[in-house]
């Protein structure tokens, strides 16, 4: 049985801090909504297929990624009350270029794209989702400047003053790859801090 009041909440919580968007609005999308629990081994959305849903992350880590030259690369991770959604799939109905799944336990609220679609033509949520965008944009553009710029030490050490909390229970080689570095570098790296 759902809990639509309590999932109305929850996307109350992470949507209006960004944009005041009416209760009426949160309640609509609350009643299209559905709560999902994840291991941290499930797959929820997985490069080359279709993601059919928005998804916010009400507990838990996810990231981001994609396999590039053969490689598993991180691009990002996620935290309670980001959203995800594919844009290859919302706006083409394409694949998904990005895979995006639990590095924890993990618990999401979700919307179909098409029901998610309906509510951003017909709602305020528009100008939510407009504002987050531009916040992923900017965070997107901000983390290659600043894989340009810094050393791997730096980036670490900014990696676990901005979000400690993640840095401690994110296995090393993801974080290694979100840094840009060898696993064995950042071993060195976590080393070195350790012992000052």
């Amino acid at each position: 049985m759902k809990n639509t009041a309590a999932i109305a909440r929850i996307l109350s919580e992470f949507i209006t801090p960004v944009y005041p968007v009416t209760q009426e609005t949160i309640n609509k999308l609350a009643e299209k909504a559905h709560w999902c629990r994840l291991s941290r081994t499930d797959k929820l959305c997985e490069e080359e297929k279709p993601f059919d849903r928005m998804v916010w992350i009400a507990d838990g880590i996810f990231r981001v990624s994609r396999v590039m030259n053969g490689k598993d690369q991180t691009i990002a991770f996620g935290t309670k009350g980001d959203p995800f959604l594919s844009p290859d799939t919302y706006l083409y109905g394409q694949p998904s270029q990005l895979s995006f799944n639990p590095v924890i336990d993990s618990e999401v609220v979700y919307v179909s794209i098409e029901d998610f679609r309906e509510l951003v033509e017909s709602t305020e949520l528009m100008k939510w989702f407009n504002k987050v965008l531009m916040r992923q944009v900017h965070a997107l553009e901000n983390r290659y400047i600043w894989l340009g710029q810094e050393d791997a030490y730096a980036r670490y050490l900014r990696l676990i003053k901005l979000r400690s909390e993640m840095a401690s229970v994110i296995p090393l080689k993801y974080i290694a790859s979100y840094l840009g570095v060898t696993q064995s570098h950042l071993s060195r790296i976590r080393a070195k801090i350790a012992g000052k």
